[in-house]
């Protein structure tokens, strides 16, 4: 009996010595967040169509792409279609709100059947992560591509349509310091109805995930993240678990007696 104690108050002696920094996760992260077209569809018009515009070109984990895309001769002045990205730095707090920022760009204005017409393309997007104010300059970077078509503006439902690639890149999971994170765009999303996707002839197994744009008007889109982490016990949890076991062998030994 006196071996356990002694090993109970070893333990103790040893929990109180923790530095209690290297327990607790990281608060705040630096964040990067940027998109942009690596790849994109073309239906050409005639040959006094306009061209389409590719615009602020960005390198997105190791693959050129651009952020901006602008196509199309414009019924209504001079307002051709387009989608552009912009770039956004800020703050993300664990286990904190969720990161809310507007990004993205559709101006989804009518244009001629006879334009050079986007048609679809794959936008990737890459959020990069690094502990705030420290020197430590490891970040963590996580990419997800989703597709777009163009609807044809002849169906029930003509509004453009995203749609994320791989539901379950929409979630990464990072390793820091020991201590297990994960970041979600899940809240980012909608699921998109079926009969939407077979009224515009897209090819799509299983549920559907993404947004989409409503036509003859600039619509300005989300992306939302979230970091989390698991609670870590402090060494005064441990501590107060030691008191206990002596207490437990307190009472036995005075039971016996």
């Amino acid at each position: 009996m006196n071996r356990a104690i002694t090993c109970i108050f070893a333990v103790l002696i040893w929990t109180c010595t923790l530095p209690v920094a290297a327990s607790a996760f990281v608060v705040d992260w630096d964040y990067t967040l940027d998109y942009g077209f690596t790849s994109w569809t073309i239906d050409e018009g005639g040959s006094s169509a306009l061209p389409i515009l590719a615009e602020d070109p960005v390198t997105l984990a190791g693959d050129s792409g651009y952020r901006q895309l602008t196509w199309g001769d414009p019924v209504n002045d001079d307002a051709r279609s387009s989608i552009w990205f912009e770039r956004k730095v800020g703050t993300a707090q664990t286990n904190g709100p969720i990161v809310d920022v507007i990004n993205m760009f559709h101006d989804n204005y009518p244009i001629w059947s006879t334009s050079d017409i986007l048609t679809g393309g794959v936008v990737r997007s890459v959020l990069t992560l690094s502990p705030s104010g420290s020197a430590d300059e490891e970040s963590f970077t996580t990419t997800f591509d989703f597709f777009f078509w163009e609807t044809l503006n002849d169906g029930s439902y003509q509004d453009d349509i995203f749609l994320v690639a791989s539901i379950a890149d929409a979630e990464f999971d990072f390793l820091y310091d020991g201590i297990e994170y994960m970041v979600s765009f899940l809240p980012s999303f909608d699921l998109v109805p079926t009969e939407n996707l077979v009224d515009n002839n897209i090819p799509w197994q299983g549920p559907a995930f993404g947004w989409t744009t409503v036509e003859e008007q600039r619509n300005e889109e989300h992306t939302k993240f979230q970091v989390t982490a698991a609670p870590v016990p402090e060494p005064s949890t441990f501590i107060v678990f030691g008191i206990g076991l002596l207490s437990l062998i307190a009472l036995r030994r005075r039971s016996r007696s």
